[in-house]
């Protein structure tokens, strides 16, 4: 461009068509379109099976204006139990041998509504398997089981044509690995693709390990539920750390705080997930079943600190001489450190402890 010379917006061309102005609170949901096809040539530019036929697609509301397309893949909110979130579920469940792993998936199993279980696991001959095949039995839930990856894709494939339509699948996944997490690991392959694909066929999925770190990557991203039992591998508890700071509102300080406790009460277990709330279940002769966890508020754990409330009030009184102006001015020193020491063992930003401070010390 030559110098001197303005860049000058182009104009609009003058026949673009006006958006649509939609407000959904003052108009009423647009009517479907008309249900009528072309034929000619529509079987030049379509691709169809023979045996499945053309039908009438169904509309709704959309957002943005206008209507969208009703997907008969469209996951309803269904209800899973007081204790679990609604909808399509993906559960971690991790611990140690002997934990207490399989006695959580006896009691997981009963509160989903599925009409079909397949189970992948390399071990063979658990009682455990027994009693979920009896029960799946009794209740007239399709029950399929696969111990090796050469028979699995066959029984995935055959439990995905056994449910019955708008029903739930249930897909575990217990061990089914060899400790490879690698994105080329034949068995981290063949789990990521029931969780990629499966979960748009109204399927839950569980995956069982010993290890948080045995999870396959995309496993633990698409995780909603998290049971954590007591594990002794620092990786792993340091990546279960970072999971529950992004899952939840509450710091690592919290976590350590709860975890330690399921660690000292054998079979007990601590559980978080997207709906915020956060359970725990300790297995001893005064157990309560899983118990809500409920925080003290940042106010309530400053009004409980002693040394806080002493360091603010030395900082209350005007010095009167040399000696008490010192003591001041070294009470003022210990509480910047003391307020930086609570930042990092509550989790909270300074500004909302120095607000505190002002509003119940005025200083």
């Amino acid at each position: 461009m030559p110098k001197g010379k303005k860049r000058t917006a182009k104009k609009a061309p003058d026949d673009l068509p006006s958006l649509p102005v939609f407000n959904p609170f003052a108009q009423k949901a647009p009517a479907a379109p008309s249900q009528t096809r072309r034929d000619e040539g529509a079987s030049s530019l379509i691709s169809q099976d023979d045996d499945e036929p053309f039908k009438p697609c169904q509309y709704e509301e959309s957002p943005i204006g206008g209507f969208r397309i009703k997907s008969q893949y469209d996951q309803p909110n269904v209800d899973n139990g007081a204790y679990l979130p609604k909808g399509a579920l993906s559960i971690l469940i991790c611990g140690k041998t002997g934990s207490g792993k399989s006695r959580l998936l006896l009691t997981l199993v009963p509160q989903l509504r599925v009409s079909s279980v397949v189970l992948f696991s390399k071990i063979e001959g658990s009682p455990i398997y027994s009693d979920l095949r009896d029960y799946c039995h009794e209740k007239e839930i399709d029950f399929h089981i696969a111990h090796s990856l050469d028979e699995a894709p066959g029984v995935m494939e055959s439990c995905v044509e056994s449910k019955k339509p708008d029903t739930w699948g249930l897909c575990i996944f217990d061990d089914f690995n060899d400790y490879d997490t690698s994105r080329g690991n034949p068995y981290m392959k063949f789990i990521n693709t029931c969780v990629g694909m499966l979960r748009n066929y109204q399927f839950h999925f569980i995956s069982i390990t010993q290890s948080y770190t045995n999870f396959s990557t995309l496993a633990r991203t698409n995780a909603g539920v998290r049971f954590c039992f007591a594990i002794n591998d620092i990786n792993a508890i340091r990546r279960l750390k970072e999971d529950w700071v992004q899952m939840t509102d509450h710091g690592g300080n919290d976590f350590d705080d709860l975890y330690r406790i399921v660690r000292q009460t054998k079979h007990s277990f601590l559980m978080f997930g997207d709906d915020s709330r956060i359970f725990i279940y300790l297995a001893n002769e005064s157990s309560k079943g899983w118990q809500l966890v409920e925080f003290n508020t940042v106010g309530q754990k400053l009004e409980s600190d002693t040394e806080l409330n002493r360091l603010c009030k030395m900082l209350q009184d005007e010095p009167r001489n040399a000696i008490q102006k010192s003591a001041r001015m070294r009470a003022k020193k210990e509480l910047a450190s003391y307020i930086e020491y609570l930042c990092r063992a509550h989790d909270v930003d300074e500004q909302e402890i120095q607000n505190y401070i002002y509003e119940h010390y005025k200083i």
